[in-house]
């Protein structure tokens, strides 16, 4: 199963269904707010707990082993604190355990065509970063396990991020007030992450199965193109939405999440498209691997592995599958030649060009993300370059039929609005609020309206 099946299968899941929307989160937010505010991390982790067993419930263990385990090691480590040898041991076992539960359970669903564990990258790095931090001496050893599975656990990060350093999401546990503006503009980010996810991005997917039909029949360099068109987008929209859920969620909930993508098909070039595209996790494999590898300061040569590794391990973020790892390397190898090929030359052309031109490397690396095999994306490559079965009248009416969702996708890709809304608000805060809140109100509508 690819992963934006994986995805796509995820949104039979509660979060963005409307007993969740009108059922369960009220009560949630009920029950976290009506309880005195010592209470409040426990009642939250027991919710998220309760979220995940409702979504993924042959699956729970595996989050409480993994959380277990890692909040062992921790104890351990402190109990060591002044033996370095035993630190590092401690470190290694964690790493090691985390590396292995996520590659047990992505070779049994593989294996078995079943759905990715759902949050297990998350909740595992999340554990792991704990307690590389604990060993860096970032932060102190979080003693409480409430607030540690809290951290790993909060069920509206699992889906896809963001990852958060232990050190941040722990100093913020207890500190929420019952503040209405803020809960509701939490919310409203989360039903614009709904509509990203269960109208854009899934309809971008049932266009792409329409693109597969297709090709089974006859494959033209223009529906080639446009398959890769829509798994890059569809695949954007769905993450994107997923994190402005989780980013709305918490703040409902008192947490300031990070922001997970930053318009990332307008970057002006390959590293910046890291940067903007799963930014949590490409900092958390820079902060754990790639200075753990002593970076750029072995030379470039040795800065050159790092980037490759820090790469593969970003590709594999979203599966076990060879494709994936392909796929970061694929993009690394731009990072190298960017830093130590042509430097001067990025910045002697003008941002329009550069930026067209990092498109173009990143949509052509959605043809290795998307094939089943290395074969398959070559296959693929090929037939997006044969001129001589440009298009028939099957892909012709297909996008004569899906104008209007290509062109909003396009559109809401960019930066535009986020632009005009954030010029609005610091022109006129009151009224961009109201304006705003009423706007969310008639993108839940619109929701209902096309989802349900």
């Amino acid at each position: 199963m690819t992963l934006l099946q994986t995805v796509y299968e995820s949104l039979r899941l509660q979060l963005t269904g409307l007993s969740f929307m009108f059922m369960v989160l009220p009560v949630f937010l009920f029950l976290f707010y009506v309880v005195p505010g010592r209470a409040r991390p426990a009642v939250l982790l027991v919710l998220s707990l309760g979220y995940y067993l409702l979504a993924e419930p042959g699956n729970l263990p595996v989050m409480l082993g993994a959380v277990a385990g890692n909040y062992a090691v921790l104890r351990l480590m402190e109990r060591f604190d002044h033996d370095e040898t035993a630190r590092r041991i401690c470190v290694g076992v964690a790493a090691v355990g985390n590396i292995l539960v996520i590659i047990y359970c992505g070779t049994v669903a593989q294996v078995r065509m079943l759905p990715q564990v759902l949050g297990l990258q998350v909740y595992t790095l999340s554990a792991l970063s704990a307690v590389i931090e604990a060993y860096r001496r970032e932060t102190g050893y979080e003693r409480s396990i409430i607030r540690f599975g809290l951290y790993c656990c909060f069920f509206p990060k699992l889906y896809a991020g963001p990852l958060v350093t232990c050190g941040d999401f722990t100093a913020q546990i207890g500190k929420g007030k019952l503040e209405v503006l803020p809960v509701l503009e939490g919310l409203g980010q989360f039903v614009e992450g709904a509509f990203k996810t269960a109208v854009i991005g899934s309809s971008l997917f049932a266009l792409y199965r329409e693109l597969q039909k297709l090709a089974a029949a006859e494959v033209t360099a223009l529906s080639s193109w446009c398959t890769v068109f829509c798994v890059a987008f569809a695949l954007y929209f769905m993450l994107d939405g997923f994190s402005d859920m989780a980013q709305g969620l918490g703040a409902a909930f008192g947490f300031r999440l990070p922001r997970n993508f930053y318009y990332p098909y307008q970057s002006r070039n390959v590293q910046d498209f890291f940067e903007r595209f799963n930014i949590t996790v490409h900092a958390f494999l820079r902060r754990t691997v790639y200075t753990a590898l002593a970076g750029a300061r072995n030379g470039p040569l040795a800065d050159a592995l790092n980037i490759l590794v820090v790469g593969m391990l970003a590709g594999l973020w979203f599966g076990l599958r060879i494709n994936y790892i392909a796929w970061g390397a694929f993009l690394a190898l731009f990072v190298i030649l960017e830093r130590y090929v042509y430097p001067g030359l990025l910045k002697s052309i003008p941002t329009l060009f550069c930026r067209l031109g990092t498109l173009c490397v990143v949509l052509a690396s959605f043809t290795i993300f998307l094939g089943d095999s290395l074969r398959g994306s070559v296959g693929l490559v090929r037939s997006m370059f044969d001129f001589g079965n440009l298009y028939n009248d099957q892909i012709l009416y297909l996008i004569s039929s899906n104008w209007l969702l290509l062109l909003i996708s396009c559109f809401f890709a960019t930066n535009a609005t986020s632009l005009v809304v954030t010029k609005f608000r610091r022109n006129a805060p009151r009224l961009a609020t109201a304006v705003l809140g009423a706007a969310d109100f008639c993108i839940l509508v619109l929701l209902l309206a096309l989802t349900y």
